[in-house]
């Protein structure tokens, strides 16, 4: 599955917004927590992973991991696309 996460986001990018009809759309599965979506948020603001730690009180291991779950959610593979994304994503219900 992770490989075929990868090859999804990989696509994705290469489409430049105009994804072909058999990747998912970022908003059916794009569920992001609270916690992934204020760590992307600051990640589109410029932030990086150390001052994303810092402000937030945990390891920058987990700004990271927390990262590539949101990316994976919102089938992109970097911050170029975060902003655009972000404003197509969901909260979780339950927001945690």
């Amino acid at each position: 599955p992770a490989a075929a996460n990868r090859a999804r986001q990989r696509a994705a990018e290469r489409c430049a917004g105009h994804a072909p009809p058999w990747l998912p759309s970022p908003t059916a599965s794009a569920r992001l927590t609270a916690r992934e979506r204020e760590v992307c948020e600051l990640a589109a603001a410029g932030l990086r992973n150390g001052e994303i730690a810092q402000r937030l009180g945990i390891s920058v291991r987990t700004v990271g991991n927390l990262l590539q779950l949101s990316y994976t959610k919102l089938a992109i593979g970097s911050r170029r696309h975060l902003a655009e994304r972000l404003a197509l994503a969901p909260l979780a219900a339950g927001g945690g």
